[in-house]
């Protein structure tokens, strides 16, 4: 008999096995790097580009894209010495200027930005907001050739140096956040987002694209109508940073905007992706615990990750908080629809954001059975077409009689936002 726990909201949930399974986590080194050191070697070292130094000039004006507070980087580590070498170029702080890749979440109030830029960066270095739905701020550039329309904000058209910063993860249906995302959509106008993430219907605008995955960039139509976008308006320089689960600094890449965050890319898929052999007839996974699990549509982020681990027709057992419900009353409207079938149609008909999470969680729940512990209630549980459960004991109960074997194959994961399975093509 072995005792587990995994996170859980602010706490954790124990419970049980006594048969075999297998516990998949990222690869994390077993000490930290010095942070400072290892922006401060990228940056020295750049990927497919001159150095800063070479490519900004006195005088200039200069826009550094940043991550908002929903994708949290420790910016008081990593932006120092990026402002260091852009002053010592001759780049004046007045002409420095920070936007926040809001993309279509809220805007930053300035405790955000105290959280994420340090009370010293926060109150020295000029930032803003970027509001996707104020058109007055908004410049058209054309049309990609998959008919997104290209607003971006005024401020990068009119700046003289753009420099895109910010974490590198996988991305549920871009491939890997970062990058190129941080400007588009990042910096985008509503209507660039809302065409560029409907392209995850597929060309058919009835089902979900299978390129468009976490850990795929090769033929994704979302990851390269946004590439195609931000050749209109090509960043100058890239700092893109992969981080710990704490948000602590592992690796850093900097240069051409596209090469270092290929690279980086790499090395997020090194420490986060998981392969395995088979799936699984059980999969136990834990969002990671809050704020992972803050609400549904967080969690779905694990459940999405995870769903490749569990055989068709078998057991998923998701642990899941969400004391902030399910996240979005746009969401479970979604709901009204009895299949994915349904959803898709409508959804191809008027794109929305959470009807796309709706579409994709209802489709995976509906290969798989997906028994949720959280502090929902029941009947809302039922509507996400999952089973409630009240505990972890009460969850692998349920999974035993739904498998009718009480030794499962069985895959563990503690940290499910961010780990990756993949499996591996027979040989």
């Amino acid at each position: 008999m072995s005792s587990l726990t995994l996170p859980y909201g602010r706490g954790e949930l124990a419970f049980e096995l006594d048969h075999s399974y297998s516990v998949h986590t990222p690869k994390l080194p077993i000490t930290a790097p010095d942070a400072a050191n290892v922006v401060s070697d990228a940056l020295d070292r750049p990927i497919s580009s001159p150095p800063l130094a070479e490519i900004v000039r006195p005088g200039e004006k200069v826009l550094l894209v940043a991550s908002d507070i929903t994708r949290p980087v420790p910016y008081d580590v990593v932006l120092p010495p990026l402002l260091f070498r852009l002053l010592q170029a001759g780049v004046s702080a007045g002409h420095i200027t920070l936007i926040f890749a809001n993309g279509t979440h809220r805007l930053m109030t300035r405790e955000d930005a105290r959280i994420i830029l340090g009370d010293e960066l926060e109150a020295s270095l000029r930032w803003v907001n970027h509001d996707a739905k104020d058109s007055e701020n908004l410049v058209y550039l054309g049309k990609t050739g998959r008919n997104t329309p290209v607003w971006v904000n005024r401020r990068a058209v009119e700046a003289d140096r753009v420099i895109l910063t910010g974490a590198v993860v996988h991305h549920y249906f871009a491939g890997f956040g970062g990058g190129r995302k941080c400007l588009v959509p990042g910096i985008a106008g509503m209507a660039t987002a809302l065409a560029n993430h409907r392209l995850v219907l597929g060309k058919s605008c009835r089902g979900l694209d299978s390129a468009c995955r976490p850990g795929n960039l090769t033929d994704n139509p979302v990851h390269e109508d946004i590439m195609e976008a931000c050749r209109m308006l090509p960043p100058d320089f890239l700092l893109n940073v992969v981080l710990d689960p704490g948000h602590q600094v592992l690796h850093a890449t900097a240069g051409h905007w596209h090469e270092a965050h290929l690279a980086a890319c790499r090395l997020a898929d090194e420490i986060y992706s998981v392969p395995l052999d088979e799936p699984a007839q059980l999969v136990i996974a834990s969002c990671g615990g809050f704020p992972k699990d803050i609400n549904f549509i967080q969690s779905h982020k694990t459940f999405d990750n995870v769903f490749p681990a569990v055989s068709p027709g078998n057991v998923l057992i998701l642990f899941a908080e969400c004391t902030q419900g399910v996240g979005s009353a746009d969401f479970l409207s979604w709901y009204e629809h009895t299949c994915p079938q349904s959803m898709g149609k409508a959804l191809s008909a008027a794109y929305s954001i959470h009807g796309h999470t709706a579409l994709t969680a209802k489709s995976k729940a509906a290969a798989v059975r997906v028994i949720l512990v959280s502090s929902l209630e029941p009947a809302l549980v039922d509507k996400l077409g999952m089973i409630p459960a009240t505990s972890a004991e009460d969850a692998l109960k349920k999974a035993y009689t739904l498998l009718a074997t009480t030794a499962p194959k069985t895959y563990i994961f503690p940290c499910g936002s961010l780990t990756v399975p993949t499996i591996s093509p027979h040989k």
